[in-house]
């Protein structure tokens, strides 16, 4: 009995080990000593071969407003609007407000450097009432880079799966929007203190 408990103990540590080990980031390249007396940096984020799920991202779109058009037409063409809109809406600015929260500083465009933030996969999840679900998850690469010349690379930042699905808008976990939201606020917390 206390062999199996203490099995049990060692497989849980370790799956708990690897849900926090895969969400730390991960310094590729260069330093980021440079960014401790900036009190501002400003972001901009990139989604260019973005994988969604086990898709390329224009296939997954493709695929997505196909099926939508087919259960109504337009249909297809809205969700494809809102999926572009989301970023901006959702996604981009839950990830500066949790940044800026935990690493102290601000999001200016005027300033001497520049996160560049590439997502590089997105898995959207699903919301199910009485099976749950499954977290959003995202990977990303962050390049930090001098705001006059972008081929000034200052520092490579690699941010991988991170998950998070409790989010209370838009259609909070129900939403897509709202997992992957949720996300992208979790990534801005983790970098933000990372950068700190």
């Amino acid at each position: 009995m206390k062999r199996t408990q203490t099995i049990l103990t060692v497989i849980l540590s370790a799956l708990v080990c690897l849900g926090a080990c895969a969400q730390q980031p991960k310094l590729i390249t260069g330093d980021l000593s440079v960014l401790k007396s900036e009190t501002s940096l400003n972001t901009r984020f990139t989604y260019d071969n973005m994988m969604v799920g086990k898709m390329n991202e224009s296939d997954y779109v493709k695929k997505k407003v196909e099926e939508a058009n087919k259960k109504e037409t337009g249909k297809g063409d809205i969700w494809l609007q809102e999926w572009l809109k989301d970023r901006r809406a959702y996604f981009e600015p839950q990830f500066n407000r949790e940044f800026t929260k935990y690493s102290n500083k601000s999001i200016d465009e005027k300033t001497k450097y520049v996160l560049i933030i590439h997502t590089v996969y997105t898995e959207p999840g699903f919301y199910a009432l009485l099976a749950g679900g499954e977290k959003a998850r995202i990977s990303l690469e962050i390049t930090v880079v001098d705001s006059t010349d972008s081929n000034q690379v200052i520092a490579k930042i690699s941010l991988e799966d991170v998950k998070e699905g409790i989010y209370k808008e838009p259609g909070g976990n129900y939403a897509v929007a709202g997992r992957v939201a949720a996300a992208y606020a979790k990534s801005g917390k983790i970098l933000g203190k990372f950068i700190k």
